[in-house]
């Protein structure tokens, strides 16, 4: 008996003698006896009429425990109406922990209990006709009360208890699943193999897409319950997808890994990429958070490569473009990203000064380069998407060649400049 139920126990027997003393001994040989099916059928009516959850549920095993468990409520109730001592209610905690083990949630299993009580109210306390409260009315009503009281305390006690440890469970799966996954795997080793298998990742006609995301705030992701928030929050920003989700929290970031499907067979024709797909929904997640999405890789032994795609992707987002796809981003950028430092520290000489003016400018000279790149090394078109005069961008790239040496209307300077704007560390 958990240390919950044994202090229950003691109020309980104490209401129960007290039931039994008063002067409704009628109304208590009155009670009916352990299988009583039309009282059974009354109590499922009545809970199915006001829980619609029992209904709602698509799993079929619920509605079956629910009958069983009622069953054996009145059996047990009939048990101490006639005699019976209080012990702990087994039955209660099959119920719980078979109910947790269905995923179903304790707050419609405790409003069943409520459903019982008031159904139960007017038989526990009986009726003798004179169309006034009974004798040991009051003391029958407390017993009730106080009887279902006990039950939904125990049945939450063990629901919670299960479902802790079926989360405990799947995170250790999902946290082994994850570290395959992402490191890599010897296609020979058979115990890695059945781990996929049994997850259905070894289906040859699947793509699969990483995606990291974290909030604008990084200090946020310490916590635990927030980071937890932003993961199932973009967990349902898929769910309106096919396919299946792996999620987790993952080096102070929210990893998911999507897979689904690409064709149904070798004749069919691949559908719509599935990073594309995601990274539209995930645009729904809303200003709070950036987000990187890998391209679609074709196996799981990819998936490592994704998850460098994504990374990279994560780092290239900010504020102002949230959500970024690996495939969105120029070679240029890679190139910054992936030589990192070694790269930034043989930059040439005049990249330190040119970098100092576009500050000075609030880097109006690395937008005008860009824009500049953007409409085909245009004058009149990027004077038009920045709106300011053409002589204003004449002016810009002449103060860019007096810092740098380097004439903007050449390519191979405009190229090497937009590399060095790249290069910045923020």
């Amino acid at each position: 008996m958990s240390e919950t139920t044994r202090q229950e126990t003691g109020p309980l027997a104490a209401s129960l003698a007290r039931w039994r003393q008063g002067r409704q001994r009628a109304a208590v040989k009155a009670l009916p006896e352990a299988g009583d099916e039309p009282l059974v059928d009354t109590l499922e009516r009545a809970v199915l009429s006001d829980v619609p959850a029992f209904t709602d549920s698509a799993n079929p095993n619920i509605r079956p425990l629910l009958r069983t468990h009622l069953a054996a409520l009145v059996s047990d109730l009939a048990r101490l109406a006639n005699g019976g001592e209080v012990r702990p209610p087994t039955f209660v905690v099959a119920f719980a922990t078979a109910a947790a083990e269905q995923y179903f949630p304790l707050e419609p299993m405790l409003h069943a209990y409520r459903r019982c009580a008031t159904t139960l109210l007017p038989i526990v306390v009986g009726d003798d006709g004179s169309g006034r409260a009974p004798a040991g009315a009051l003391e029958a009503a407390a017993f009730l009360l106080a009887y279902v009281d006990w039950l939904s305390t125990t049945a939450a006690e063990h629901h919670v208890d299960r479902s802790r440890l079926l989360a405990d469970v799947a995170s250790d799966q999902r946290g082994e699943l994850l570290a395959i996954l992402l490191g890599g795997h010897d296609e020979s080793d058979r115990r890695v193999s059945r781990i996929l298998r049994d997850a259905g990742y070894l289906d040859q006609r699947l793509s699969f897409c990483v995606v990291l995301a974290q909030s604008i705030d990084p200090l946020e992701m310490g916590n635990a319950a927030r980071a937890r928030r932003l993961a199932d929050f973009a967990d349902r920003a898929l769910s309106g997808m096919p396919g299946k989700r792996l999620v987790d929290i993952h080096r102070n970031k929210v990893i998911m890994v999507v897979s689904h499907v690409r064709r149904l067979s070798g004749w069919s024709s691949p559908g719509s990429a599935l990073s594309e797909r995601i990274a539209d929904e995930l645009g729904r997640v809303g200003p709070a958070a950036r987000i990187g999405v890998s391209d679609d890789v074709l196996s799981t032994a990819q998936v490592p490569t994704a998850y460098q795609q994504a990374s990279a992707a994560f780092e290239v987002s900010s504020v102002g473009n949230r959500v970024v796809r690996f495939s969105g981003i120029s070679l240029r950028l890679l190139l910054g990203h992936f030589a990192g430092e070694p790269f930034r520290r043989v930059l040439p000489p005049w990249s330190g000064a040119f970098l100092e003016a576009d500050d000075r400018t609030r880097r109006a000279l690395s937008r005008t380069l860009e824009i500049y790149a953007e409409t085909n090394m245009n004058v009149l078109a990027t004077a038009k998407r920045l709106r300011v005069h053409p002589n204003t961008v004449y002016a810009r790239f002449e103060r860019i060649e007096s810092a740098t040496g380097c004439d903007p209307r050449r390519f191979h300077a405009l190229n090497d400049l937009l590399i060095v704007c790249e290069s910045r560390d923020d």
